[in-house]
């Protein structure tokens, strides 16, 4: 055998350890990310907190309405009501709405409504509540984007027939922008009322609603 056929032989040698080599390498990684998914994954997963039972009593479906005061002045009718000096009307408008909620961390929930806006017209709304029940603070965001959330300070938190009521509100100009939720495993209301500088109250909106089939 002369010096050129050893040369390739040793090279083939060497190529076939090198295979050898790399295929045992990636299976050491398999054999270690597989045991970092399965031990390390529920470890962390132990550092979750547990939710608020009044939160998580109230996920899921949701059916009712939602009314709310309409401002909108009639197309037929803006001429002949600014002529008499009217203000534009005020009637309230029901829709039939369904809610969906979720938790998204112990103390914070998703809202996903669905109204039903005539026929053939369905218009879709989001919302994220977090609550900070200690410093009676609620984080409040909606929009399918990520737009900055407003802060609502918490006024009351108490048990009143049976449901939970919260109160929360800001200053809006001088005025107050107030709300009244009341839930439990059966029934979700969500109120708006503004109160203006002389603490005379008009009800803006009012969510209501029961689980489906009640």
């Amino acid at each position: 055998m002369d010096q050129n056929t050893n040369l390739n032989t040793d090279f083939d040698i060497s190529q076939e350890m090198n295979r050898e080599n790399r295929e045992m390498n990636r299976r050491i990684f398999v054999f270690i990310a597989a045991i970092f998914l399965t031990t390390s994954l529920p470890a962390l997963a132990l550092y979750d907190l547990k939710p608020d039972p009044m939160f998580a009593a109230i996920q899921g479906e949701w059916r009712g309405t939602l009314a709310y005061r309409d401002y909108r002045e009639p197309a037929n009718s803006a001429a002949s009501a600014s002529a008499a000096g009217a203000v534009k009307p005020d009637n309230m408008v029901t829709l039939a709405t369904t809610l969906f909620v979720a938790l998204a961390a112990p103390n914070a929930l998703t809202l996903h409504y669905v109204f039903d806006d005539g026929p053939g017209k369905t218009v879709y709304s989001y919302e994220r509540m977090s609550f900070d029940l200690e410093k009676n603070q609620l984080s409040w965001g909606s929009g399918a984007a990520d737009k900055p959330a407003t802060l609502y300070r918490i006024t009351a938190n108490v048990m009143e027939q049976n449901r939970r009521k919260l109160l929360f509100e800001r200053a809006e100009g001088d005025g107050i922008h107030r709300y009244s939720l009341l839930i439990n495993a059966t029934s979700f209301s969500l109120e708006k009322n503004e109160f203006d500088a002389k603490g005379a109250a008009r009800l803006r909106n009012r969510y209501q609603f029961v689980r489906p089939g009640i």
